[in-house]
């Protein structure tokens, strides 16, 4: 059998065997897993077999030595998948998803290929906390755990909680100047515009009103639409399309190194944008940056610098 080949063991769900150097050798699942033939470690809260394997390490993809030796966002094909591959992170392998229509070829990542109708469903991101996090019925302070300043200029807060903008407003998160978002970013915000102000506003972004660079990351609000811009390091540059069908919105925008998504409300949308968010010498900045502000309220802003498994917003 080929060498990395997987096996199950009869009578066994936790334990198989992985042909290594010509030898099967014992392995186990990790605790809550199962082993699934064609398909690695699953998760399996029936399983509850003590396993006797001599190498019991926590593996649950059975690919823990591929990655060890690789480097970061590195990849490789699933075996026996078309819409599913390997990325390396922090020298563990997590199952990462093409978009619908295309598949992973290797050496050229995702591909067109409407032959490909596989589900798929992505590793979950595990213990994912917001680099910074402001639910403003609370405090005006981070409540991350990270202390992440904000520096506040001509803004109001509401009896209710909510930060109003009135068109000078801003708020400037010093705190991400020249940090990099790498290849996983996931806002969260909720907002109400007012009837009144610009034709298109500026709601977050990345620039400054002193450089000349441009933002990497932009969210910008019209009277019929709301975009949301992303460009990458090697200057790939994607943008999604919304309607703004209500004035109270609740929106994420997320990216993981290979697809750049969003929602608004009801509405999703996704395209593919390969490689790293592109870094600025700019804070991020609430409320735009120059003659574009965004005027109406603000009710939370949630950013972090990996996936949530739980990307719905608090109610």
């Amino acid at each position: 059998m080929p060498e990395g080949s997987e096996l199950r063991v009869p009578g066994k769900c936790r334990q198989y065997l992985r042909c290594y150097n010509g030898k099967a050798v014992e392995k186990c699942c990790q605790w809550g897993y199962s082993f699934k033939p064609g398909r690695g470690c699953r998760r399996d809260y029936h399983c509850k077999e003590k396993c006797d394997s001599p190498h019991p390490q926590p593996d649950p993809h059975g690919l823990q030595d591929r990655c060890r030796h690789l480097p970061d966002h590195s990849t490789f094909p699933m075996e026996g998948r078309c819409r599913t591959y390997w990325k390396c992170y922090n020298r563990k392998p997590r199952a990462s998803c093409c978009l619908e229509g295309y598949s992973f070829l290797e050496g050229k990542g995702c591909q067109r290929n409407y032959l490909c109708r596989e589900s798929c469903t992505p590793s979950p991101a595990g213990d994912c906390r917001p680099e910074a996090s402001y639910d403003f019925k609370k405090s005006l302070e981070d409540q991350s755990g990270n202390n992440v300043h904000a520096k506040y200029q001509n803004v109001r807060q509401s009896r209710s909680g909510k930060i109003k903008f009135t068109g000078s407003s801003r708020i400037t998160i010093q705190h991400f100047a020249g940090q990099s978002f790498g290849t996983h970013l996931f806002i969260a915000l909720k907002f109400k515009k007012y009837r009144y102000g610009p034709w298109k506003q500026v709601l977050l972004t990345n620039c400054a009103c002193c450089t000349s660079q441009r933002p990497s990351i932009k969210i910008i609000v019209t009277q019929r639409r709301i975009k949301m811009k992303l460009v990458t390091s090697d200057g790939r540059r994607e943008k999604l399309k919304f309607r703004l069908l209500r004035r109270k919105v609740r929106l994420t925008l997320q990216y993981d190194g290979n697809t750049f998504a969003g929602t608004v409300n009801n509405q999703k949308k996704s395209t593919q944008l390969i490689g790293s968010v592109a870094n600025t010498h700019s804070p991020l900045v609430i409320g735009g940056c120059h003659d574009d502000s965004f005027v109406g309220k603000l009710y939370y802003l949630y950013i972090y610098k990996c996936l949530p498994s739980d990307r719905r917003h608090p109610q």
